[in-house]
């Protein structure tokens, strides 16, 4: 039996249907910085800016502790994104 990463774990919650109501900013963090992301924070306020490799403009998103739907779709959309740019 294959064990399963890290990684992959947070990646299948994020695709769960529905969604699971307490995935975190920490969470998010660590699957985009595995594919590439960069977080930066130039005010040191709570939100953070995240460039992707493949991505025209940055995203925004706040470290609130918990992630509201919204956020969970966008994350969605970028590592759909990445994904794909990587099987090419």
């Amino acid at each position: 039996m294959r064990k399963i990463s890290k990684i992959e774990k947070l990646k299948l919650q994020f695709k769960q249907h529905p969604v699971p109501k307490d995935l975190t900013f920490h969470d998010l963090r660590t699957l985009l910085e595995h594919y590439g992301c960069t977080f930066y924070n130039d005010n040191g306020g709570s939100h953070y800016t995240i460039s992707t490799p493949h991505e025209k403009y940055p995203t925004t998103f706040s470290d609130h502790g918990i992630l509201k739907n919204y956020q969970i779709k966008l994350a969605l959309k970028i590592l759909d994104e990445l994904e794909s740019e990587d099987k090419k």
